[in-house]
């Protein structure tokens, strides 16, 4: 799976009346009558991380197709489950080489184990 990097309107944590576009990674496919998607919000702040995000560096060599401007994360810990009508368009993608550790991020952070 290919993992699109999209713009969507995010609600504030604290005030959900407030809104902001930015990017966000698509963890999933479209499901179910509504087309819900899972995504995990981006950011270029990088100093609050957990082990479980993941930063993505503008000196990358592959990251010009992620459509980001500047170095950033992707924050795993805040996910949103919206339908495909909050997406305003895709604007890049999820380098493939990190697709793996990405994984075993996910993996880690929801504690699945391969039992």
């Amino acid at each position: 799976m290919k993992y699109p990097i999209v713009s969507v309107l995010f609600p504030f944590a604290e005030n959900s009346h407030s809104h902001k576009r930015r990017p966000a990674l698509c963890l999933t496919k479209p499901q179910g009558k509504y087309q819900i998607v899972v995504v995990c919000y981006i950011t270029t702040k990088v100093q609050s991380l957990t082990e479980v995000d993941l930063i993505i560096s503008s000196n990358d060599s592959d990251f010009e197709n992620t459509g980001l401007q500047y170095s950033s994360a992707i924050v795993l810990h805040k996910l949103s489950s919206i339908p495909m009508s909050m997406i305003e368009g895709e604007i890049g993608i999820f380098p493939e080489r990190l697709i793996p550790i990405l994984k075993k991020k996910l993996k880690n952070m929801f504690e699945l184990s391969a039992k």
